[in-house]
């Protein structure tokens, strides 16, 4: 049975590369994640696997020819065999960064998801895990909130998507139970072959945990940033902030974010200081 102040783990599936490297330390390090914004039981941890070696280079190469052949089944096949075995290796705690021995391809978030998992599960109490990614904003004040209103049992929630049938929470902010993390690495029917947001919902749904619907902004652009008011954030606590064009903007509208964020907060506090003089 959980406390009444649950803990929270943030992961942040990461790469050691550009320009992941500088929205890292110039948009999340410098905002949300900063050191001047802790909060007590809510811990950021960020995800990595291996940028170098010549592993990395042949499973690419494997996998463009397979695909290039046409043998997608084979293809399937080799992503699943290759997850497994990549998702098994030593993963290690270096400061606040996660690193796997997980060769950095699209497709090998998975492996270096649930290697994540598996780590942290042996070695952290936490209660709850968000899985987010370089280009989200998340407020761990609204996240706090949501999760002190969630109830005992598994739970797994976040934007909800489509991949052909089956449902899925976004990976920009997928949050899970603890209980729903350990159905994840304990499922025997994992899918190393699918992007990893896709392989929890279907993995949540062998397992039976239903997906909740949680919000969640995108500001892909100026445009929708300059929209914004602080208003609009209310029980809001992850915003996407990938752009389609230059990801520059993405350190730009975190930073805008963090503003907006700080004058909603300044604003509902306003708000309950005026009800409670009116109360006396």
């Amino acid at each position: 049975m959980r406390g009444p102040d649950p803990s929270i783990l943030i992961v942040v599936l990461s790469l050691d590369a550009e320009p992941f490297r500088s929205i890292e330390t110039l948009g999340q390090r410098q905002t949300w994640a900063s050191p001047g914004d802790s909060l007590p039981n809510v811990e950021t941890l960020w995800l990595q696997g291996q940028t170098r070696g010549l592993d990395r280079v042949l499973f690419r190469l494997r996998l463009k020819a397979l695909r290039v052949l046409g043998a997608e089944r084979a293809r399937a096949a080799c992503q699943r065999m290759r997850g497994r075995m990549v998702a098994g290796r030593p993963v290690r705690l270096v400061g606040d960064t996660l690193v796997t021995g997980v060769p950095e391809t699209y497709i090998n978030t998975n492996a270096k998801t649930v290697a994540a998992f598996r780590y942290l599960l042996a070695t952290n109490d936490f209660d709850f895990l968000l899985r987010t990614n370089s280009s989200t904003y998340i407020d761990k004040h609204s996240l706090r909130d949501v999760v002190a209103s969630i109830g005992e049992g598994p739970f797994y929630g976040g934007a909800p998507g489509f991949s052909g049938a089956d449902r899925f929470a976004s990976g920009a902010a997928t949050l899970l139970s603890r209980s729903a993390v350990e159905a994840i690495v304990a499922d025997a029917g994992w899918e190393f072959d699918l992007i990893d947001d896709v392989a929890i919902g279907r993995s949540m749904a062998r397992s039976g945990i239903a997906l909740h619907a949680l919000c969640q902004l995108d500001v892909p652009g100026p445009l929708e940033l300059q929209a914004l008011a602080p208003a609009d954030l209310a029980d809001v606590f992850a915003v996407r902030c990938k752009a389609a064009g230059s990801r520059t903007h993405d350190v730009l509208a975190m930073h805008r974010l963090h503003e907006l964020y700080r004058a909603h907060r300044t604003q509902d506090s306003r708000t309950q200081d005026s009800r409670t003089q009116e109360q006396q």
